[in-house]
């Protein structure tokens, strides 16, 4: 038959063994619904996890092949058998489509492999009524008694645009176990459901091949759009190649560009309407590859909430080891942050943790924080550094940092950095500590707010070193000291050499239950230091050296912002 149209209500019929004019069966739904929806796991279903000694578990989720639908409602356990030989087997969760008449389901095997690698071609059946599709993997030792998370290899996903990585060459796997995907040859459809990211690279020299920040693991060739412009212009689809068989997106142009030209590649994914797998997996190129830096200077930090500062520092010292040139890294930091340990230091006064410890060299580095949760630091009884770098270049920007420990003999120091240039923007800080921690000696700090509180000792938002210039550009500055026969203020000084420039900067007086505030500045003694204070809004005392200094414009009010 030539044409068939589906589906009409029957009417009653002798004309016809079944008694009624329109005849229908499940083959029938399952043709039309394999042009609506692809066979696939339904992302976010059906993985599968090692259980107790060599049992694993498949979990719950849904699937479909061939436009027969499949759904498992309750865990369904598998024993892998054990291994006598003398090396690794590779065993496999499959599905399995068997649409033979005796047979008719989509049912989860466990099949027993070989010592070989599973492949698509090689380990599954396709042909007549059978159609398979691969979960996962799994790695057999030789006389194990337990299978661990780390055997079994999650193969969902494997379409035929992945490059997998690891053991397999590309295109092993390709196909094994898509996900699953709907609302096809609808393009309208798409218009408003589109993924979009960019990536803008500026050529440092002539070249061919521009290398974005973009991973490859966002490329898919079914359901991605490439633009590619030069300088502002729309490149020609002809005038070059997308390669994603690396770890980022490559472009390749068939003539070279010059020098300095902007490469802006736009990429777009479709997803379809419940969010599944036409979408292509999270942003986050750092956590795919968190050594390597590429040309471009601008990229995402996404929050595991675990050991953040221990990756973010890793990051930060492979671009700063990377080159003795003056190149630029800005780092958005986004999500939660999390950290479980430090990064160096063994918490003496000799040696203080750190809990960023940046190398030393000429490029420069930007950490934004302004997507990023606070960070609370909680220590007891240490020396901790905060931000820790000897010499360089560092901007941090948006910083929400609150740092406490009031045991005895806890310090806490926000930025330990004598020799470096640093530049804190923007940024809300508090640090209660027992004794003599400070926001830092040197450095640039516009429209920040800070407060800084010390048990014993007098207490300092910044103390002055003779090595570097301190300047406050605006902002708001709290310091408290834990005795009335002690000082606090926010800029303590005393070194000889040591300069601070202060422009409108505002020191509130704010009542805190057994702390005492005293100075907004304090210049211990005349010895070659110097203060230049203009617009200061603060009731609190200023107490400086005639000779050494220049205090103008002073506003003798408590005026919190």
């Amino acid at each position: 038959m030539a044409e068939k149209s589906l589906f009409f209500n029957a009417l009653p019929s002798t004309d016809y063994e079944t008694g009624y004019d329109r005849n229908y069966n499940a083959d029938d739904i399952s043709d039309w619904l394999s042009v609506v929806w692809d066979t696939g796991v339904v992302k976010g279903g059906l993985a599968v996890e090692a259980a107790t000694g060599m049992a694993i578990n498949l979990n719950v989720g849904r699937a479909a092949i061939n436009g027969k639908a499949y759904i498992n409602n309750a865990v369904q356990s598998f024993t892998v058998a054990a291994n006598g030989a003398a090396s690794t087997r590779y065993d496999y969760v499959i599905l399995r489509f068997n649409n033979n008449v005796a047979v008719r389901t989509i049912t989860a095997m466990l099949v027993t492999g070989t010592t070989s690698l599973p492949t698509t071609a090689g380990s599954l059946t396709r042909e007549g009524n059978i159609y398979d599709i691969m979960l996962c993997y799994i790695a057999v030792a030789p006389s194990a008694s337990s299978i661990v998370q780390a055997n079994i290899t999650d193969t969902r996903g494997y379409d035929n645009s992945v490059n997998t990585g690891g053991a397999y060459v590309y295109g092993d796997l390709a196909n094994a176990c898509p996900y699953f995907t709907a609302v096809k040859g609808y393009d309208n459809y798409y218009d408003a459901i589109i993924q979009n990211f960019e990536s803008v690279v500026t050529l440092s020299s002539a070249s061919a091949t521009v290398v974005t920040n973009l991973p490859s693991h966002l490329y898919n060739a079914a359901y991605s759009i490439i633009e590619v412009y030069t300088n502002g212009l729309k490149e020609n689809d002809n005038a070059y190649t997308v390669n994603a068989t690396s770890s980022y997106i490559t472009i390749t142009f068939t003539a070279a560009k010059n020098a300095g030209a902007v490469i802006t590649v736009d990429l777009g994914n479709f997803i379809d309407g419940e969010g599944l797998s036409t979408a292509i997996s999270q942003y986050n190129q750092f956590v795919s590859d968190v050594t390597e830096l590429k040309e471009a200077n601008e990229f995402n930090y996404i929050c595991n909430g675990a050991n953040d500062n221990v990756l973010i520092n890793s990051l930060v010292n492979t671009f700063i080891n990377g080159g003795s040139d003056y190149k630029s890294l800005k780092l958005n930091i986004i999500g939660n942050f999390g950290y479980t340990a430090m990064t160096g230091g063994s918490g003496t006064s000799v040696s203080p943790y750190q809990f960023f410890n940046f190398a030393s060299g000429n490029r420069k580095v930007t950490l934004d924080f302004g997507n990023c949760s606070a960070i609370n630091v909680s220590v007891s009884g240490v020396y901790v550094n905060i931000f820790n770098i000897a010499t360089g270049n560092l901007t941090v920007d948006n910083l929400n940092l609150i740092a406490s420990g009031t045991t005895s003999g806890t310090v806490i120091r926000v930025f330990n950095n004598a020799g470096a240039k640093i530049a804190c923007n923007n940024s809300r800080i508090w640090v209660t500590g027992y004794q003599d921690s400070l926001i830092g000696v040197t450095g640039t700090y516009n429209n920040c707010r800070c407060t800084v509180k010390n048990s014993v000792n007098n207490s300092y938002c910044f103390m002055t070193s003779a090595t570097g210039l301190l300047t406050l550009n605006g902002g708001v500055y709290y310091a408290y000291c834990g005795a009335s026969n002690l000082k606090s203020a926010i800029v303590g000084q005393s070194a000889a050499g040591a300069v601070s420039l202060l422009y409108g900067v505002v020191a509130p007086t704010a009542a805190v239950s057994g702390m005492y505030q005293t100075n907004a500045i304090y210049q211990a003694n005349a010895n070659g230091n110097y203060v230049n204070c203009r617009d200061l809004v603060s009731a609190l005392t200023i107490y400086v050296q005639s000779g050494y200094s220049v205090v103008a414009g002073t506003i003798s009010l408590s005026k919190a912002v």
